[in-house]
Parts: C-alpha cells; structure tokens; sequence
C-alpha cells in the first residue's frame, strides 16, 4: 500500500479566515465580561441598598417615633432616571399600599 502526504501551505485566505476567528473569541469573551461586570454591579447595587434599609429601619424602630416604609427612596439616582417606566405597574397596586408616598 502507497502512502501519499500531501502538505499544504498557508495560503492568505487561510490566514485571514484564523485571524477573524481568533476575533470571534475576543468579542465573545469580552461580551461575556462584561456581561459579567454588569450582572455583579447590579447584584452590588441591589445587596447594598438592601443592607442600607435594614439599618435604616432597625434605627427607625429603635428611636420609637412613628415611621413608614417605602419601597424606593425618591432621591435615588435610579428611581430618579426610571420612575416613568415603573410608574404605570405601581399605580396597579392597592390605593393603601400607595397613599402615604404616591398620589
């Protein structure tokens, strides 16, 4: 039996079809870092305003004055910019859940 090895070289079409696919994988892997960066900022964000009002409402408790919760804080950068958005879904919810901060 005859064995034939047939080499071939690289050719220009070959390198640039190995460098557009070494380019698919970095903007994948970049996407998915960023990804990543924006999943663990939010989850950040969320776990720190949380830690922030169980603070908060333990020393309203403590102090013995009369207090109400709210769901956001008014001032809050994010309600600021997004309150339009969650707006229409609040205003479903019962009149008693919304009187004391929304009108």
């Amino acid at each position: 039996m005859h064995n034939t090895f047939t080499f071939r070289t690289t050719t220009e079409e070959d390198s640039l079809v190995a460098k557009h696919t070494i380019a698919a994988r970095t903007v994948d892997t970049m996407a998915n870092y960023l990804l990543l960066a924006f999943v663990g900022l939010a989850v950040a964000y969320l776990a720190n305003n949380y830690r922030c009002y169980t603070i908060n409402l333990a020393a309203a408790k403590k102090s013995g004055f009369p207090y109400i919760t709210m769901p956001v804080h008014t001032f809050n950068r994010f309600w600021l910019i997004t309150h339009r958005l969650w707006l229409p879904f609040i205003r479903v919810l019962p009149k008693s859940w919304l009187h004391p901060w929304i009108e």
